[in-house]
């Protein structure tokens, strides 16, 4: 599961738990077909300082898209 952790303390987030919806997050915990997982990828950094992500398991269109705001 793709981790989020805070140099500053040390202190680390699970991101599915922040980004995924409730399905999407059982998903990741139930299936391990190939292997139990997130499929959260970084993509990088929007122009807010805020970090993007992009998931391509669940959605049917092709990609969903996500941002996480840091705190500062």
């Amino acid at each position: 599961m793709l981790t989020l952790i805070d140099l500053r303390d040390k202190s680390s987030i699970l991101l599915y738990k922040k980004l995924l919806n409730t399905e999407e997050q059982e998903y990741c915990e139930t299936n391990d077909v190939p292997y139990y997982g997130d499929d959260l990828m970084f993509t990088g950094e929007n122009a807010s300082g805020d970090l993007t992500f992009e998931n391509h398991r669940y959605s049917k269109s092709g990609v969903k898209k996500y941002v996480y705001k840091l705190e500062h």
